[in-house]
This record gives structure tokens, sequence and C-alpha cells, in this order.
């Protein structure tokens, strides 16, 4: 059985069919004796056809079926588990023995009105098997079950009670909770029923760290790119590749060694594929004479010289800016994923339905998940713009074009925004809130919910889930209304998806904010 297979083992209800109880026998192999509580206990060297042996058996059972009902149905539907085999890991099992003989020898400490209990058997070692024996639910309105006859570690008269990973001999708080229980079951007023259902989609996210870091080392190339060193380095580049390859075939020399550039162009892997155009443009033209050209150029050089700033910084200063941008850049990337995230995931909704013919009027459900899971704030692309700086990248290398006065223009400096009064927030009459700790809880609130309705739910946040290999949660709701006399609750379980690879859209929040500043996904229309 797999790592992610044994943490997905689902103690809520009983294991099913044959595969079912081996796995979850499996799952126990993997465990340590840490792992017995109220609902299950282990034992390895037993002999059920002994007397010490049935007396563990029947004390366990009677242990198990004089527990809380509400306590024991947290977990396997209130079933309790004894199972017999089980030693240092490997299902080594007991002496068989059929079900009609063990029946018959615990009646004596069970009596005709004892708690029922059923077997499931398990191949074994050297002929034995794997015994698990199945104590069936608490429920009120039960009455204590005594033991009805001396045994090896158990007394006639004694009621015994399953308690955490032992069974021990009733206190007096378990006297009075199995007086409690006891009570006749009351025959309260029909309450309304409705279901709670989480249909927005619960995933974990994932991105590959390579690919980002990758992402970064290729905007600084970008921005060095028409560095004059870097545009001299390049051309010396593709020089040194000219001259080899002209020496070679001089000297009938083989191009092997040249392999690198087979069937590439030359032009275009050093970034010269300008060069190419022009000297390609040069062979059917013919040119003015020398001092026209030399004219149109002088004209051109003033036009540019008056529409445009030449660059003023040296490249060392120009190094030194980009150098700065990617390292404050590699230090923001802790917090770029969750932001990602908080763009292109869906808020949660919950669809709240009732099942019933009777109104609800103002009312409340308040949703608990237990495990990994968290709550993040949903970002729009313009509360993305307002809220989430990034580093700017330095402006390219080369002449700029001079600013042209705008008044307009002054509201597109960063940092200086139109002003904008906000809206005040008015709750619509449905409306939900999430706050985590260490769990989530959802409050949703209902103006009402008419019979046979269903009502969808949506909250501002995004549920995320931080541990790739967990594929169910599980979580409870009470819900409350002003015409309710008294309080709906359940149960829900949640099923997580596969991981959602977020890199695509982590890299081109980067590559966007290299010039914008600010963290946003590009929409898909326009990416």
């Amino acid at each position: 059985m797999t790592a992610e297979a044994l943490r997905e083992f689902d103690d809520t209800t009983l294991p099913n069919g044959s595969r079912g109880w081996t796995s979850f026998v499996d799952w126990l192999c993997a465990q340590t004796d840490s792992a017995e509580s109220d609902w299950l206990e282990l034992k390895s060297e037993i002999d059920p056809h002994a007397p010490t042996g049935l007396g563990k058996i029947v004390k366990f059972i009677l242990g198990a079926a004089n527990r809380d009902p509400e306590v024991a149905g947290r977990h396997l539907s209130g079933h309790a588990l004894l199972v017999l085999g089980i030693q240092q890991g490997h299902r080594a099992g007991v002496p068989s023995v059929e079900d009609h003989i063990l029946e018959q020898r615990m009646h004596k400490f069970l009596g005709h009105e004892g708690p029922g209990w059923d077997t499931v058997r398990l191949p074994g070692q050297d002929g034995k098997e794997l015994l698990i024996l199945i104590v069936n639910p608490p429920k009120q309105g039960d009455r204590p079950y005594p033991c009805r006859a001396d045994g090896v570690g158990v007394a006639t008269g004694d009621i015994y009670v399953r308690a955490k990973s032992q069974t021990r001999k009733a206190t007096a708080a378990d006297h009075d909770m199995l007086y409690r229980r006891g009570l006749p079951v009351s025959s309260p007023t029909e309450l309304p029923s409705i279901s709670v259902e989480l249909t927005s989609p619960l995933s974990t996210y994932t991105h590959d760290e390579g690919a980002v870091d990758s992402a970064v080392s290729g905007f600084e190339s970008a921005l060095l790119y028409d560095l004059p060193s870097e545009v001299v380095a390049r051309k010396e580049a593709a020089e040194r590749h000219r001259v080899q390859v002209k020496n070679l075939r001089n000297s009938g020399g083989s191009l092997a060694g040249l392999e690198l550039f087979k069937g590439q162009d030359t032009f275009g892997l050093f970034g010269l594929a300008d060069t190419r155009a022009q000297l390609a443009a040069l062979r059917p033209i013919a040119f003015p004479e020398i001092p026209t050209v030399r004219s149109m150029s002088a004209i051109a050089a003033k036009a540019q010289a008056f529409s445009h700033i030449e660059e003023d910084r040296s490249e060392d200063q120009f190094r030194s800016q980009v150098s700065d941008y990617i390292e404050t850049l590699r230090e923001a990337l802790a917090d770029c994923p969750d932001l990602v995230v908080r763009q292109v995931a869906t808020k949660f909704e919950v669809l709240v339905s009732n099942t019933s013919d009777e109104p609800l009027e103002d009312l409340t459900v308040v949703l608990h998940i237990e495990g990994p899971i968290e709550t993040l704030t949903h970002l729009s692309a313009g509360r993305a713009r307002r809220e989430e700086d990034m580093p700017l990248a330095p402006r390219t290398w080369g002449p700029r074009p001079r600013p042209k006065f705008d008044v307009t223009s002054f509201s597109n400096y960063r940092g200086v925004q139109p002003f904008t009064p906000a809206a005040p927030h008015v709750p619509g009459p449905n409306s939900a809130t999430a706050r985590t700790t260490g769990s989530v809880t959802l409050t949703l609130e209902l103006a009402s919910l008419r019979s046979r309705e269903k009502v969808p739910i949506h909250g501002d946040e995004i549920l995320i889930v931080r541990d790739s290999y967990v594929r169910t949660l599980h979580g409870t709701w009470e819900a409350r209304a002003r015409n309710l006399k008294g309080v709906l609750s359940g149960k829900i379980t949640l099923a997580v998806s596969d991981p959602v690879d977020i890199t695509d859209d982590l890299v081109g929040a980067l590559e966007a904010s290299r010039q914008e500043g600010i963290l946003v996904v590009p929409s898909k229309d326009t990416a």
C-alpha cells in the first residue's frame, strides 16, 4: 500500500468489501500501538479458545457497547473494532474459531440482550487467520450492558467502558453518562431539513520553481541585450564563426565541429537579423549620390536628437540597476504564487437547499472545515493594481522619446492615481464570510429560504488546500433560523481535486510586472 493511500484511510465509515478490509489491515500494519483509540484495539498474541483470550474479547465488546453515542459516532459511524493477529506490522494471525463457537462461549458473559457484534476474517500465516470483531454502534436509549458471568479479567455485575485506548471499569462519570443514555428517546416536533454543499472547486496549487527562475534570468538577459558591449560581443562571436567556416572550407576540412549551427540562421542566432535584412535590401537598390545620403542621415540624426533624449547612463550604472532589480524581484518571489492564486482561483460558493416544506427566515449556517485548508482574499485585476506593488524594471538601454506635456498624463505616473471615492459596502440579503484559524469557518447568512428552494451563496475568499497529498476533507455545519426552534446540524465530505499548475500564469504576471510594477495575471484574451 502506498504512502498516499495510507494517508487517505477514511475513518468515518466501516471498510467495504474484501478490498476495503484488506486496505484497512494494510493501513494498520503500518501503524503502531498509538493508533489505538476508543473505536480500535489491536491484539497480537491471543487465543480465542483460551479463557484469557475470551475474557479480553468479552471485555472489549462490553466496553465498546457502553460508550457515549455522540463520542462513538465520530468514527466508523459508531462501530468499534477489535483486530486480533497483527504482530509487528505483519498478519501473524490467531487460531481460527467459528462464529457459532465464539457466540456460544460468550453468551454467558453477554446474555440474551447483550451487545450486537459481527466478524470479518482475513488470511494469516501458517494456517491462522486475522480475526476482526465489529461491535455495533451504541445509541440513545440503550441501557448499560453489564458482564453477566465471572471469567479471566472480567467479573459478573461489572460495567466496562472503552475510553480512549483502554477498556476499564466504569467511573461515577461513566455511570452518569450511561444513565442519560438510557433515557427514552423523546419525540420532538419534526424539524425542517436543509443540505449544505460546497460547489466551488477545492484544490492545491503548484508551480515549477525552475521555470520561474529561468524566466527571471531571461528578464535579466533581455535588459542587457542592447548594451554596446553585448552587441559587440555578439558581432565578434558571429565573425569568429564566419572565419571558422571560411577556413574549414578553404582547407577542405570537416564542418562537424560546427554542427551546433547547422540549419540555423547565423544572423538570427547572434541577434543580427536586422543587419541581414539591411544587407538584403541593399543589393537591388541604386543609391543616390553619397552627399545626398549623408545629408539625409544628418537630417535624421537631427530629428532623432530633437525627438529623443540620448542615453545618459554608463554601462556600469545600467548593469547595477539591472542587478538591483533582479535581486529585488527574486526576494519578492516568495509571495507571488499566492498573489497569482488570488487572481486565477474561483471564489468559494456554497449551495444551501431547503429539503422540507417549511420556509426558514433569517437563516445562519456555520460551516467548519478541518484540515490543512486556508482562505485567501480574491483579487480582481483592479484591486491587484492598487495593492500588489512589484519592483519596476529599469528603463531599457538607449535613447528614449522626449515626454510630451499633457495634463491628463500626470495620472499615469506610478503612485499618482485619479481620486475615486470608494463605494460603501452594502451587504445584500445573502452574504458569506470566512475565517481561518488552523481550519476554516464559513458563516452564511440568508434573509430567507423558501420551501424546496436552493440558494448559492458566494464569498469574497478562495479556499486553498496546503497539502498536495490530501484528497478528502471533512466538515460539520450548524444552522439556526428565526422561526426555527432548535438547531439543524450535519456533516459534509469535501473532495480535493488534483493540484493546479499556475506556472504559466505566474511567469506571465512576472513578465507584465517588469513594466507595470504590479503583479497582474494577463488576460487569456490578450496574453
